[in-house]
């Protein structure tokens, strides 16, 4: 695992060359009570390699438009995965008019599993427990001891944290430790899960479907075997087959009806033409 911290529009435009030919990256994104109105600070961006890139836009904000991040995030060919991203989709659209694109959601995705799951109210888990779910042995890696630690800090500064300059050694690797994370191993264990969803959801439709054809197979089989018998021959049968075939005949008889009817009526049309 390595980290780079990029404060300049010249070397973001660089970076992001490099990063456009991934096929997929992981995206977080620190700041002050961040959303529409609280401001963005750092955004970060990892690869399935174990790089993680810390642009400072409260540094240098036009790297977002200047420097190529606005293309990368708003490309659909590059998937960005996320955890909750509905905050860092504000902040960036409201602060820097970047409209996200091709967006992987762990927190939506893990809403998708759950519903599925049969869970009336599916939850949104923090990630760090979608992590400890899909990835048990990646969060065990990275040591959450760490990360419950600074998170401590961050509260007793109130928000502020992310606001500070010149970053800190503990900054970058919370920074950097929360984006990775968020890549390849755990979009790749939302994949098998959905795709042993759907093999389920499949089996069980052919299941019912092959359930409803022999049911169709074997009410066409009794049919054939009421034809094959009068009324008399099913006297000494089971009362439910003397049913079916009473049912039967009255139902010819009422279709014979009326035919005749028809054809009286028709035969009275031309009597009168």
């Amino acid at each position: 695992m390595s980290s780079h911290v990029v404060n300049d529009v010249q070397e973001s435009l660089r970076v992001v060359r490099k990063l456009e030919s991934e096929p997929a990256l992981a995206v977080s994104a620190e700041g002050v009570n961040m959303g529409r109105t609280g401001p963005l600070t750092l955004l970060l961006i990892g690869t399935e390699a174990g790089h993680v890139y810390i642009f400072d836009v409260k540094e240098a904000p036009d790297m977002v438009s200047d420097g190529g991040l606005k293309r990368l995030l708003e490309s659909e060919s590059v998937v960005k995965v996320m955890h909750s991203g509905k905050n860092h989709g504000g902040a960036l659209y409201s602060q820097y008019e970047v409209k996200l694109s091709g967006v992987f959601d762990t927190q939506v995705a893990q809403m998708v599993l759950d519903k599925a799951g049969g869970r009336r109210f599916p939850s949104r888990l923090k990630f760090v427990d979608v992590v400890n779910m899909h990835c048990p042995e990646r969060a065990a890696d990275l040591g959450h001891d760490t990360h419950t630690k600074i998170k401590f800090i961050i509260s007793k500064k109130k928000g502020e944290y992310w606001a500070q300059r010149p970053l800190t050694q503990e900054m970058v690797q919370f920074a950097e430790n929360g984006v990775l994370l968020e890549h390849a191993r755990l979009m790749e264990s939302f994949r098998t899960n959905v795709e042993r969803d759907i093999l389920s959801q499949r089996d069980r439709t052919t299941s019912d479907e092959l359930h409803a054809e022999n049911k169709e197979e074997a009410k066409s089989d009794v049919l054939v075997a009421l034809n094959s018998l009068r009324l008399q021959d099913v006297q000494d049968l089971p009362p439910v087959v003397q049913d079916l075939k009473v049912q039967q005949t009255k139902a010819k008889l009422d279709e014979l009806e009326n035919d005749l009817n028809t054809h009286r009526l028709v035969a009275l049309f031309y009597s009168f033409s």
